[in-house]
């Protein structure tokens, strides 16, 4: 008996058919079609929302209807170079001041309006002061937040005493005076003592203070004419004396070079926490272990905080929202 040889056309399974495939993937297409209209139901509620958002800010009344949604929505009352300032906060901030003015019976002369703007103003400079920080690379301590904090309670014999009075003259409990008071005032000192000590930030007074120390060294006698011209100079009327003073009267950066100048010289540029200083040596007296010094000085003080905040401002972004 012959066998017929089967022809062999492929080894292993058969392919799947192609309708068989297409409607083995037709479950991922399928939601990869719901995640789409799903993607674009989400926008449209966004558009919509910030449509109807934007038109609260601009109605009457409008207000009453953004506090509640402000609770959920991240609704801005301003952005400061990009950065969002909460609804919620200005909101939050504006009742405690209202209320402490209303108490205090100088709401309706100051104007509820002027407190807006306050308001406003306070959490811009703030936001600001949050950017300069970042940009010197400056951290505030929670330890610094909380010594702020007890050295408000302090006169008031306790936490739990200063805390009833805030609530009693802001209507605001004690974690939102700490947010809305003790946080912004740390942080405004912090960034204070970073600024007077930012090489970026004094280039201008440390050029000043150059330039002089350059002009007194070509003419020394000019020392109290140039002193004269700088408001932040010690230089006393023709009828007063300085007079001389102990060396630990002094700063402790400058004693080195007021015991080392000889008399009638004037001293190297001087770096304090405040300013930059020159020293004139008037009279130097020494006395067993005492030395005392009469001095004339010619100084430039430092920009600060509030120097900077004001270009800041000048420079910045600010899109306001609120009415």
């Amino acid at each position: 008996m012959l066998w017929r040889q089967k022809k062999i056309e492929s080894v292993g399974p058969s392919p799947i058919e192609a309708k068989l495939y297409t409607s083995r993937h037709l479950p991922v297409g399928r939601a990869l079609w719901w995640v789409a209209r799903l993607a674009v139901g989400v926008a449209l509620v966004v558009v919509l929302l910030g449509v109807g958002v934007v038109a609260l800010y601009k109605i009457q009344g409008g207000e009453a209807l953004l506090l509640p949604l402000s609770r959920v929505l991240p609704i801005p009352a301003a952005r400061v170079n990009g950065r969002t300032v909460l609804y919620r906060d200005y909101a939050r901030m504006l009742d405690g001041w209202v209320y402490l003015y209303g108490r205090q019976g100088v709401l309706e002369a100051v104007g509820q309006e002027t407190l807006k703007r306050r308001v406003l103003d306070r959490l811009v400079q703030d936001a600001l002061v949050g950017q300069m920080l970042r940009s010197m690379g400056v951290t505030v301590l929670p330890e610094e937040e909380r010594q702020q904090w007890e050295a408000l309670s302090k006169p008031y014999g306790s936490e739990a005493v200063f805390a009833a009075t805030v609530q009693e003259q802001f209507g605001w409990d004690g974690e939102a005076f700490k947010r809305y008071v003790v946080e912004p005032l740390v942080r405004l000192r912090v960034a204070d003592e970073a600024v007077l000590s930012w090489e970026e930030a004094q280039r201008e007074p440390r050029a000043v203070i150059d330039a002089l120390y350059a002009d007194v060294r070509i003419a020394p006698d000019r020392f109290e004419e140039m002193a004269s011209q700088t408001s932040a100079s010690l230089l006393l009327g023709d009828d007063d004396e300085v007079g001389l003073r102990l060396m630990t009267e002094y700063p402790l950066e400058a004693r080195a070079l007021l015991t080392s100048a000889p008399k009638g010289a004037v001293t190297d540029v001087v770096e304090l926490a405040d300013r930059f200083v020159l020293y004139k040596i008037v009279e130097r007296e020494r006395e067993d272990d005492e030395v005392r010094v009469e001095v004339r000085e010619l100084s430039i003080e430092k920009r600060d905080v509030h120097d900077l905040l004001r270009e800041w401002i000048a420079e910045a972004k600010i899109r306001v929202y609120v009415r």
